[in-house]
């Protein structure tokens, strides 16, 4: 493949991955609520205008209109443009990986499927058994490709399912025994075990170090950031004389839910990046200490 070519085929895949994100954000509204994710087209929760096409635009609508509803100005918010940012990157990261190969697609696949699941879970708390299951679908397809190709060994697959629902679960069961309630769902379990099998379970290490590495420091973030307005609120609440102790009850009332950690978007992006360098980053490592 020329230079001219791979790089046209880059764009593609980063283009195509913001669209498919694009449409995965739908489901990652509506599905929660029960709605349907085909009718009626995309339009403003608040004020209920129907949006043009070029609203609709991945990336750029976003930009243009500075994260707000034309019609009534309401305030969008940033996760539609870094949900559809993180699909164009991570189509692009599976085609210079990949190039274009059968492993190209099922990287997609998997992308996709896992991006929903994490965008549905940072906002909802929870995850749906059918994706689950069509994961772990998925997966060992993959795996089962990989063994026909002799590009990997039936029991690495094997093990890693295993190794992921084992640790995983005994990583439950601690943690509920230490906090006395439940710290990790089972849905989040289920994933790793998920996981295991699409990645094996040399490169299952590497997601878990990804997975941890990446949720410590946007958590450390987020409770810095929320631990700021609770004080700006208690700060307002007690200028205000009467309303310091509504400020302290509505505190402490959003601070259980605010405290709750999503844990399958940071395993999710675990699991991409060992799909598509755990093997190349597992090679370096060796080659380090050999």
């Amino acid at each position: 493949m020329t230079g001219g070519l791979r790089a046209l085929c880059a764009i593609f895949a980063f283009l195509l991955g913001c669209v498919f994100f694009s449409f995965g954000g739908v489901v990652v509204a509506r599905l929660p609520r029960g709605e349907s994710i085909v009718s009626p087209g995309s339009h403003c929760d608040r004020c209920g205008r129907t949006l043009k096409w070029y609203e609709n635009i991945p990336l750029v609508s976003w930009l243009l209109q500075r994260g707000r509803c034309r019609g009534c100005g309401e305030k969008i918010g940033a996760f539609p443009f870094l949900f559809e940012l993180f699909g164009g990157l991570g189509f692009l990261a599976a085609f210079l990986r990949f190039g274009l190969a059968p492993e190209t697609l099922f990287a997609f696949a998997v992308i996709w499927l896992v991006g929903v699941m994490a965008g549905i879970d940072w906002e909802n708390h929870f995850a749906y058994d059918g994706m689950q299951i069509a994961y772990f679908l998925l997966s060992a397809g993959y795996a089962l490709f990989l063994c026909l190709a002799r590009e990997g060994r039936w029991s690495d697959f094997v093990i890693g399912g295993v190794a992921g629902l084992a640790v995983f679960l005994l990583i439950k069961g601690v943690g509920r025994l230490i906090a006395r309630r439940e710290c990790m769902g089972m849905g989040d379990v289920l994933f790793m075990g998920s996981t295991g099998v699409l990645v094996g379970w040399k490169a299952l290490l590497f997601c878990v170090l990804v997975a941890s590495v990446v949720g410590a420091i946007v958590e450390l973030v987020r409770e810095r950031l929320h631990a700021r307005r609770r004080g700006q609120g208690r700060q307002q609440g007690a200028a205000d004389g009467s309303g310091a102790q509504c400020a302290k009850d509505i505190g402490e009332e959003s601070d259980e839910k605010e405290r709750e950690v999503a844990f399958l978007p940071y395993l999710a992006l675990g699991a991409v990046a060992a799909m598509l360098f755990g093997a190349p980053v597992l090679a370096w490592y060796l080659g380090v200490l050999t």
